[in-house]
């Protein structure tokens, strides 16, 4: 039931970004797709393991295009493990900012 109504919510939003939307943003050049091997810092790829096969395709070729990137499969979930596994979800992100604490530079802000 509740994958229904995200599903019928999500529709809803993406038929309503667009129908509204008149601006569209310029391509990047050259395409994100094509720049992944740029990023450089540890990357976390959470998806549901059911959702839908072109998520689960993009999150593989982030994976694949990201050097270092982890890649966890929530299970029993759709679009929004966030929502769908809070718990899960929340455990699976905080391992992995745990596992990096030490291995990132500190950045300096103003405040």
């Amino acid at each position: 039931m509740i994958n229904q109504c995200l599903s019928n919510h999500n529709s809803r939003v993406i038929t309503h970004y667009y129908t509204i939307r008149s601006d569209d943003p310029p391509p990047l050049e050259p395409p994100a797709i094509f720049r992944l091997a740029e990023i450089e810092v540890p990357t976390l790829i959470a998806v549901g393991s059911g959702d839908v096969p072109d998520i689960l395709t993009q999150a593989d070729l982030l994976h694949e295009n990201i050097a270092g990137a982890q890649k966890a499969a929530i299970p029993d979930v759709a679009h929004v493990p966030n929502m769908e596994r809070r718990t899960d979800f929340n455990r699976l992100v905080l391992d992995f900012l745990d596992a990096q604490s030490g291995s990132m530079p500190c950045v300096a802000t103003d405040h």
